[in-house]
């Protein structure tokens, strides 16, 4: 198998459009300025950290892969078969002494998989399930995030892999603002982290269609996407503050959520 260092994907957020400088009009006070509540400023420097690729996440050389697993680290079905496959004994037998709560993250070796592709741990997560109407169901798959970046800053990992983090149950439109919510500030409070890639598998496209379609809202690249982000939000903030009076008056009544959902079967 060909392996292919990860600075070498395609970024996620392509600067340059028919050879020019997409963002060569917009202010030099106006770019490269971290997130703030629901601004997302045009910031070309953590948008050239960011890759999205389709295919084998053992074909791809970082030093971390990031999975989702079960509290016990037990799971050997999807993509943590085919790590534990490849991985061997040595991973096996490090998963069997490590449990993982929600939210939380635990670091293994890699096992043989070091020696095939150079990636040298596996980072393992929890997500939750979901529940309609708890807000624990967001909040905690924040926290894998967070948990993920703070395990890497520890071991001094400068390049991560990452799966598609979320349980079958799980809303993609949700979780996919979750992902880029969560990697946009994690990528500017931790500026020694340089290259994060989402590798989505095939049978992922509707996965990988959502998150695309998502991405531009916290990454934008020009000033025309940062206005339909910020236009985004707003409308976003005024739906949620009217949820949030007709609850206080003990109504009931569904509202058009701006992030339309995208779960397909």
């Amino acid at each position: 198998m060909e392996i292919t260092n990860i600075e070498k994907l395609a970024r996620a957020i392509d600067e340059t459009e028919d050879g020019h400088d997409v963002g060569g009009d917009d202010d030099d006070d106006e770019i490269n300025v971290k997130s703030q509540g629901d601004k997302y400023p045009i910031n070309r420097e953590v948008n050239s950290k960011l890759y999205i690729c389709q295919g084998s996440i053992l074909s791809i050389r970082a030093a971390a892969i990031v999975t989702m697993n079960n509290e016990n680290l037990s799971d050997r079905s999807d993509i943590n078969a085919l790590l534990h496959t490849e991985g061997g004994s040595e991973l096996e037998s490090a998963c069997r002494k490590l449990t993982c709560r929600p939210g939380e993250a635990q670091v293994t070796t890699s096992g043989k998989i070091k020696s095939k592709s150079g990636v040298e741990y596996i980072i393992h997560t929890v997500p939750p399930p979901w529940k309609e109407g708890d807000l624990s169901s967001e909040s905690i798959l924040e926290e894998c995030y967070e948990s993920i970046f703070e395990e890497a800053k520890k071991l001094k990992i400068k390049t991560l892999l990452f799966t598609v983090l979320r349980k079958k149950d799980y809303p993609r439109d949700v979780a996919a603002h979750i992902c880029w919510k969560q990697l946009r500030r994690l990528l500017e409070k931790y500026p020694s982290i340089t290259h994060v890639a989402i590798v989505f598998r095939q049978q992922d496209v509707f996965d990988q269609m959502t998150y695309e379609k998502i991405l531009p809202l916290y990454f934008p690249k020009d000033k025309h996407q940062l206005e339909d982000s910020l236009e985004f939000f707003a409308k976003k903030n005024k739906s949620n503050e009217l949820t949030s009076q007709i609850k206080s008056a003990g109504l009931s009544k569904s509202f058009f959520d701006p992030g339309e959902s995208e779960n397909q079967p």
